[in-house]
């Protein structure tokens, strides 16, 4: 009788301590997203305002076009952006890969034609970066005025950089 109650008494203190060690771990693990996810989603905040006031909301070409290419999202090509214009280097991977996804979850919490204006505005080639600068530099044009193939090009410019030109023939077929 008296083991039984020494082994209850050990199963109490052992939970009493699985518990707390639970707990703390659960306390880290939230201060831990707070302290990445607030400073992230001020980041897409403060990215959002600086998009030209002809992005909000892009061109529908330019939104078909890019979910013909990005056909899981955007999402994640702005936080890859963001978090490099930051100087958050791929290096630290575990670093990286944890706030990469803390920062996607922060655009992806914005509206679609935030998160399509932020990635509008970071598209590169090689006149500049963003769509309105593409636009004027490559078609002389508004973004308001590019056609669905325009459109296309630009975003299909910022693959430049992919040594893959078979996969970019493939999505400009696919995707006229």
């Amino acid at each position: 009788m008296g083991g039984e109650k020494n082994v209850v008494r050990l199963l109490r203190r052992l939970l009493l301590i699985a518990g707390g060690v639970v707990a703390a771990v659960l306390v880290l693990v939230v201060t831990a997203i707070l302290a990445v996810y607030l400073p992230a989603s001020a980041r897409v905040s403060a990215a959002l305002a600086e998009v030209p006031p002809q992005l909000r909301p892009p061109p529908d070409v330019f939104f078909e076009a890019a979910i013909c290419v990005h056909h899981h999202g955007v999402s994640d090509v702005v936080a890859r952006r963001l978090l490099t214009a930051d100087g958050l280097s791929r290096t630290r991977a575990i670093t990286w890969a944890a706030r990469y996804f803390i920062w996607t979850q922060a655009v992806e919490r914005r509206p679609a034609a935030d998160r399509m204006a932020l990635f509008a505005n970071s598209i590169s080639h090689k006149a500049g970066s963003g769509l309105v600068s593409g636009a004027q530099a490559y078609f002389s044009k508004e973004p308001t005025d590019l056609t669905r193939a325009e459109a296309l090009e630009l975003i299909l410019a910022d693959y430049t950089n992919s040594p893959d030109s078979k996969h970019i023939e493939f999505l400009r077929r696919a995707c006229s």
